[in-house]
């Protein structure tokens, strides 16, 4: 092997193996979307339209997951009272949940565009 090519591939492998520690490191619920955004960033390494195509997709999927997960948790970990009535109404949809994350955390999601996230999810699933 050539010996850029080697490192590389070495350093490929420390970085993928501390994003590994950075997942380890994590709260419990949070490992699965990291996992899922973490393969959907990989797949950007490689330029091309499928690529980009199925890393949105896994990246969307981790953002919908994180907030499901996050708002189905107790309330002594996250301090939110969601009834299981209305975590089932608001897991039915995507605009639903970003709805319940404005309600219940008005004021605390500075910075972050929701809208923006909710176009990602138009445009991946024009059905909604």
């Amino acid at each position: 092997m050539h010996r850029a090519g080697a490192l590389r591939t070495g350093d490929a492998e420390r970085s993928a193996h501390k994003k590994g520690d950075e997942i380890k490191n994590m709260q419990p619920w949070v490992t699965g979307p990291a996992e899922i955004s973490e393969h959907g960033l990989s797949l950007l390494e490689t330029d091309s339209d499928k690529n980009r195509r199925l890393a949105m997709i896994a990246i969307d999927n981790s953002v919908e997951l994180a907030i499901k997960t996050y708002l189905g948790l107790p309330k002594r970990i996250t301090g939110l009272l969601i009834t299981r009535k209305e975590y089932a109404e608001i897991s039915e949809s995507f605009p639903r949940l970003l709805d319940a994350l404005e309600k219940h955390y008005e004021g605390k999601l500075e910075g972050l565009d929701l809208g923006a996230i909710l176009l990602l999810q138009v445009r991946n699933y024009p059905c909604l």
